[in-house]
């Protein structure tokens, strides 16, 4: 069985800006936040598919000692980022969502994506269930 990768949404952000410089685009790398702020819409949702199928290619990717990250999509036409997980035990899903808003709110990165209508939907499945928790910019602080 092959190892999952930890899982860093800022590398792959880091990444696809790196990438795009190197096809002539010019991006700002000191502050990718600020380039999501800016960008046209159509080259939002673009860079938003191209990041869930690097995140997607790259899974499965550990994210702490009993939730490993299957695989992400990007839905343009509902903006919405579905990130597929599975875990080992059951979740209380309240306090799942909390701590999900609180990752996403304080990464500057995926802030700017909630800021400009995108939506964060994480999907775990349990050992006997399946819990969907959505995060929208109106769920940060």
């Amino acid at each position: 069985m092959t190892r999952p990768h930890h899982f860093n949404f800022g590398n792959y952000v880091i990444g696809i800006f790196i990438a795009a410089s190197y096809f002539g685009v010019t991006p700002v790398l000191a502050d990718p936040a600020s380039n999501i702020l800016g960008y046209s819409d159509n080259k939002l949702l673009s860079i938003a598919t191209s990041l869930a199928n690097e995140i997607s290619k790259n899974s499965p990717q550990q994210v702490d000692k009993i939730t490993i990250l299957r695989g992400a999509v990007f839905v343009p036409q509902t903006r919405t980022f579905i990130y597929s997980y599975e875990t080992s035990t059951q979740i209380n899903p309240t306090s799942a969502r909390l701590d999900a808003i609180r990752r996403t709110c304080v990464d500057p990165i995926k802030k700017a994506f909630l800021y400009r209508n995108i939506v964060f939907q994480h999907i775990y499945a349990t050992p006997t269930s399946q819990h969907i928790l959505q995060i929208k910019y109106a769920d940060c602080p």
